[in-house]
């Protein structure tokens, strides 16, 4: 063998070894996972950046169990009593993927100090508690639901079919642009979808600076997601200048002293007095506009999916519906909508089986003295990921894990069940627009399935026709990016309007 090719076989067979030694030597090897993983997060990686994530940690939790090793210093639970523990307090912080800060400075939602977060709550949690989000609820259902029935009515009319992906998330836009920034965006009327390609590109860039710290400093192959961040970064610029504008000129209309982005200008910290400086509002503001729209639009474009793919639940809770609220003319509100337990029952199990904020979330292990997970001891140099999309289909909590069946909703143990459904996260870091979030998803959808029956059009490529290995409906592919959204939404989110009188359910 010459020289050079034995220098590098011997350099190649070192590295193994050290590899090797370093598994064998670890704390975490008790923990089940491939061995692969035990020697490299490179497969961990991959699949990260990929956005083929859930499928990854499905596979490992189905095989291995509750806690999984998913790469050398990378451990993932799907346990739901591990998960509360893990997410009750701040002993667990975010982990270092956190670090790539995608804003101009860590907001509520991505700090990983829990000074900065306890802080920021304080200064702006009253814009996003319920009470609060009654009074803006008039201007919810304008830009929200009776915006997009106005919109659906014209293409029904023509027999034209729509895509509900781009639908709610322009919709998801228009409210956020409403309460947040102002002003709707009309992008339900324009049909735009280049802010929600740049909130998909903010969201890829947090995930490949965070996994590939490498891109922090060499930005050349992520130039495109870095314009369209700063295309969001001046849309919040503009938004406050143009606030503080009219605040000064006395022309702030009665509607601004309740929005968000009104509360976020007066916000003050109850311990210090202090405001929001320049740039954390336009982060907030930011965080807003990319978490408030693609969970919320990612969860109404799942639950379609699978009343698409379940007719015979579309159907029980369309005759439900059309019998509670019988006058079609009339708008269904927050408070109507959830008297419906079968509604409530739908998007619950929507979320559990696909949970929108489901990709790789890392906590880091308390330090010095580390944590034990369900008998394993993870040292305090570890990270824990959150393993949401897993953790909903563990059969030991739920039966027939992968099976669609809202009824798991409706018993007696429906609270209960209804806990065990994590999509919001909770404890200290829980979302703090969780109430938004189910004030469009209630509205959006009891008036969207009261007004219409939504039926695939015949080449659709995912459906009841469609059965996976397991004999039940194979879902939309999806692709995870901190978010979990179809990945080809241009091909696999169309559907046919039929009015919901005449079809089966409201007059039979």
């Amino acid at each position: 063998m010459p020289p050079v090719l034995l220098a590098l076989a011997t350099l190649l067979l070192a590295g193994l070894l050290r590899l090797v030694w370093r598994a064998r030597r670890s704390p975490l090897r008790p923990v089940p996972g491939p061995l692969l993983s035990s020697l490299s997060n490179l497969p961990l990686l991959l699949h990260v950046v990929r956005g083929t994530y859930i499928a990854h940690a499905r596979s490992l939790h189905a095989r291995y169990g509750p806690v999984v090793r998913i790469g050398v210093d990378q451990v993932s639970v799907a346990d739901v009593g591990a998960l509360r523990h893990i997410l009750s307090s701040h002993s667990f912080r975010k982990g270092r993927a956190y670090e790539a800060n995608i804003f101009l400075v860590p907001t509520t939602f991505s700090t990983t100090s829990p000074d900065v977060n306890r802080a920021r709550r304080r200064q702006t949690g009253q814009c996003y508690t319920l009470p609060h989000l009654r009074r803006l609820e008039p201007r919810i259902l304008e830009h929200g639901a009776q915006a997009l029935v106005r919109l659906w009515d014209a293409r029904m009319a023509r027999a034209e079919p729509v895509n509900y992906f781009y639908a709610f998330h322009a919709l998801a836009f228009d409210v956020i642009g409403e309460l947040g920034f102002g002003r709707s965006f009309g992008l339900l009327a324009s049909g735009s979808t280049r802010p929600t390609d740049n909130v998909h590109r903010m969201m890829q860039l947090a995930v490949l600076q965070g996994t590939l710290p490498l891109l922090r400093r060499f930005t050349w192959p992520v130039r495109r997601h870095i314009a369209g961040r700063a295309e969001l970064i001046a849309i919040a610029e503009d938004a406050i200048r143009r606030r503080r504008q009219d605040n000064a000129a006395g022309r702030k209309s009665a509607d601004a002293d309740a929005d968000i982005l009104q509360h976020l200008l007066d916000a003050r910290d109850p311990a210090t007095g202090a405001p929001l400086d320049a740039d954390s509002l336009v982060s907030e503001l930011v965080m807003l506009l990319v978490a408030g729209t693609d969970t919320t639009s990612s969860t109404l474009t799942w639950a379609t999916m699978h009343l698409l793919h379940h007719p015979d639940v579309a159907l029980r809770l369309r005759r439900a519906l059309c019998r509670r609220f019988p006058d079609r003319a009339a708008w269904i509100t927050y408070d109507e909508a959830r008297a419906e337990p079968l509604l409530t029952a739908v998007l619950l199990e929507s979320m559990r089986l696909l949970p929108a904020a489901s990709g790789y979330l890392p906590r880091r292990v308390p330090q010095p003295q580390g944590a034990s997970v369900l008998g394993f001891h993870v040292p305090a140099d570890a990270e824990i990921n959150v393993a949401l999309a897993a953790c909903h289909r563990d059969a030991a909590t739920w039966p027939d894990p992968h099976a669609f069946r809202p009824e798991r909703f409706l018993g007696e143990d429906a609270e209960a069940r209804a806990r065990d459904v994590l999509a919001f996260s909770l404890g200290v870091r829980a979302c703090v627009g969780r109430s938004l979030a189910w004030i469009e998803l209630y509205t959006v959808m009891a008036n969207v399935l009261r007004r219409y029956a939504l039926v695939l059009p015949e080449d659709a490529p995912y459906g009841p026709h469609r059965s996976g290995p397991d004999g039940l409906p194979e879902d939309v592919p999806c692709a995870t990016f901190l978010t979990c959204a179809p990945s080809n939404p241009q091909r696999d989110c169309w559907v046919r309007l039929l009015p919901a009188e005449d079809a089966l359910g409201c007059d039979d």
